[in-house]
């Protein structure tokens, strides 16, 4: 395949999985916030913090902005100045899909185009500014459709391959964004002797990732910090942790460079197989001991480094390489 397609296809998953987190996280605080009485400075800025996104706000809107929730919603939902939002991501993943309209499966864009539309109707805006909640509900729903939709329509060949190795590799650094909130909002506060501030905190980022059902059906799970690390980084089980998405990114990159000479590839493997050792030979007890934030920075580092090796192997170089 050239390598324009396996751009496309990579992007427009790692696009779409942004958008879903992006969504997922801005639902799950907006609950929060209403549940527990933290302090305006730990409402809404650690997600800014979390998703790299605060001097984009800052520089557009002021630092007053910080603590006025709607304002921040609006910024991580609507603003296409924000490289992250949820409006500028699905705009970005539908380009992609359009430029591989025929490499993908008619569902699929389907499934990208009308989330798209939809999103861009003026009784899309009257529901988020009438009901937030059921908006964010309605975009997460369009987000399983459209991974149902891949597995099931799509031929699992070489473009399939890449969209799944953006989309394990762009989910293992939303999780580890995702457990860095916890940082930027409490601090390193992961103790046994836990206040329900932290209890309501380990719920909201297991809520983020689709995960407080998973998690309690660990038979082992009791909710605190050390369990709840555990699972969104270390279970193979549960598909948002960053172990399962590194071993997953291996796979599809094995099966992107099956069919290319050993040396397209091999910095993209050699990033992922560095990647992969740190989480293997990681657990929480020695994340805590040596700083979480400073663990989720490294993996985060590492994935782009991933993210950028795939770029330079596979998208960079003439078709015919």
């Amino acid at each position: 395949m050239i390598s324009r397609v396996a751009d496309n296809c990579f992007w427009m998953s790692r696009s779409l999985e942004r958008a879903d987190t992006v969504t997922r996280l801005t639902d799950v605080n907006q609950a929060l916030n209403l549940d527990v009485a933290l302090p305006e400075s730990e409402q809404w800025r650690p997600l800014l913090l979390a998703t790299s996104v605060e001097s984009e706000l800052l520089a557009k809107h002021g630092r007053p902005a910080l603590a006025d929730g709607d304002k921040v919603r609006e910024f991580l939902t609507w603003d296409e100045d924000n490289p992250c939002s949820v409006a500028t991501s699905l705009r970005q993943a539908r380009e992609n899909a359009r430029r591989v309209r025929e490499t993908i499966s008619l569902e699929m864009w389907e499934t990208v185009n009308h989330t798209w539309t939809w999103l861009g109707t003026g009784d899309t805006r009257k529901l988020y500014d009438r009901d937030a909640p059921a908006f964010y509900a309605s975009l997460r729903e369009r987000f399983l459709l459209f991974h149902g939709v891949t597995l099931n329509t799509m031929l699992h060949e070489e473009p399939f391959d890449f969209m799944r190795l953006g989309f394990a590799l762009e989910r293992a650094a939303q999780t580890a964004r995702v457990a860095d909130i916890k940082h930027h909002r409490l601090g390193e506060t992961v103790s046994p002797q836990e206040t329900p501030a932290d209890a309501a905190q380990w719920i909201a980022l297991l809520r983020s990732c689709l995960g407080i059902e998973a998690f309690l059906k660990r038979s082992a799970n009791v909710l605190n910090g050390h369990r709840v690390l555990s699972f969104l980084l270390f279970d193979h089980s549960f598909p948002h942790s960053v172990a399962h998405n590194v071993d997953r990114a291996r796979n599809f990159l094995e099966r992107v460079r099956a069919g290319s000479p050993a040396r397209i590839g091999r910095r993209a493997g050699s990033e992922l197989e560095q990647l992969i050792r740190v989480v293997k030979r990681s657990d929480v007890d020695r994340v805590v001991a040596s700083g979480v934030h400073e663990f989720l920075d490294d993996v985060i580092a590492r994935v782009n480094r991933v993210c950028e090796a795939v770029e330079a192997d596979f998208f960079s170089r003439p078709a015919a390489a």
